[in-house]
């Protein structure tokens, strides 16, 4: 069974001097859609700069995983899981418990299996689940990541914020535009877009004797969501 846990140290993290409660707005400095912030942890400071996400709040995080989201900023109440058992469909809250979440699911699919599968589970937080229920299309990726953000939104208050995480990206030599039908689904759940952000990151080399046939996707997007009113 899985244990959901509000305490003031995650595991994983090892909770430094150096995580807040605030964040410092640099005069003069806006804040940019599009950034090639160093991690995730620095697009959450710039979410607590526009209020997307308070420190009173009580905030979910169901992919928690290595738990790398909050080690500049945190809010005072943190629910996240503690072990790799959950699964973020079926969570187990009532409706309308949370100010606000973040969801950073697997929205790449997974075809062959690598070495380095296991390590992107351990750091969504789904090595048991997907021990279960592997992840190949994606068609099916994609109904994951519906079906949870579905729940996740189910548990947000009404007008309260869900900060998730989606990629357009290259399968099986198609393009598969994962943030469109990401955003088509929060809308068919009642959700307003309010927010969207581009995270940039430095592309790997294109594989040896792999012609390209399609550009690069170097970013990824972090889809800011109001639920319902």
């Amino acid at each position: 069974m899985a244990a959901w846990s509000t305490g003031a140290k995650h595991p994983g993290v090892g909770v430094k001097t150096g995580v807040r409660m605030v964040v410092d707005a640099p005069i003069g400095v806006p804040v940019l859609a599009i950034t090639a912030w160093p991690d995730n942890a620095a697009m959450v400071e710039d979410c607590v700069r526009l209020g997307y996400l308070r420190a009173t709040d009580r905030v979910l995080d169901p992919t928690y995983g290595r738990g790398t989201w909050w080690k500049r900023w945190r809010p005072a109440r943190l629910v996240w899981c503690t072990h790799d058992t959950a699964d973020f469909r079926h969570l187990p809250f009532a409706a309308d418990t949370f100010d606000s979440a973040v969801f950073d699911p697997p929205y790449i699919s997974k075809g062959r299996a690598t070495k380095k599968l296991g390590d992107f589970d351990q750091r969504y937080g789904l090595a048991a689940y997907a021990a279960g229920t592997p992840r190949q299309s994606p068609a099916e990726v994609q109904r994951i990541m519906d079906d949870g953000l579905t729940d996740v939104v189910r548990v947000v208050k009404p007008g309260g914020f869900v900060l998730v995480k989606c990629m357009d990206y290259i399968s099986g030599g198609k393009l598969w535009q994962g943030v469109y039908k990401t955003v088509s689904h929060a809308l068919a759940l009642g959700c307003e877009v309010q927010d969207r952000f581009e995270h940039l990151r430095a592309p790997g080399p294109q594989p040896a004797g792999r012609p390209q046939k399609h550009a690069r996707r170097n970013h990824s997007t972090l889809l800011v969501l109001r639920t319902p009113s």
